[in-house]
């Protein structure tokens, strides 16, 4: 069975493995529903500081892993409730997302391999 971890880069800190969360920042969980090629790493209450590079990784040989090059940046619209989505998919596709509490569906951007900063 495959296993996938998400990881901060800048202090290489394991932030998620599988549906398990291995950080005292209660902000971030996984998210993964049984049988889904969706792999979500969720960041509620985003702020400025939780900039920078995060990494999905797939423990199989040779590793597999997607980067992500995520910009927290500061509206007046945005609430303390918002949460930031970063979604690796099984066939490679991979989506920077925002919703808040008051929303019933996320928003979704695609990124694609060669990652570009996203302002959300």
């Amino acid at each position: 069975m495959r296993q996938v971890s998400w990881v901060r880069k800048r202090d290489l800190k394991i932030l998620t493995v599988g549906k398990f969360t291995y950080t005292s920042d209660h902000r971030f969980t996984a998210v993964h529903a049984t049988g889904s090629e969706e792999w979500v790493l969720k960041i509620t209450s985003p702020r400025r500081e939780d900039s920078g590079v995060y990494e999905c990784q797939v423990s199989v040989e040779p590793k597999i892993s997607q980067p992500f090059r995520l910009d927290v940046v500061e509206t007046p619209s945005r609430t303390s409730q918002q949460c930031l989505t970063l979604t690796a998919r099984g066939d490679g596709a991979a989506y920077v997302g925002t919703s808040s509490d008051a929303e019933s569906s996320s928003k979704r951007k695609s990124v694609g391999r060669e990652n570009t900063p996203e302002q959300l």
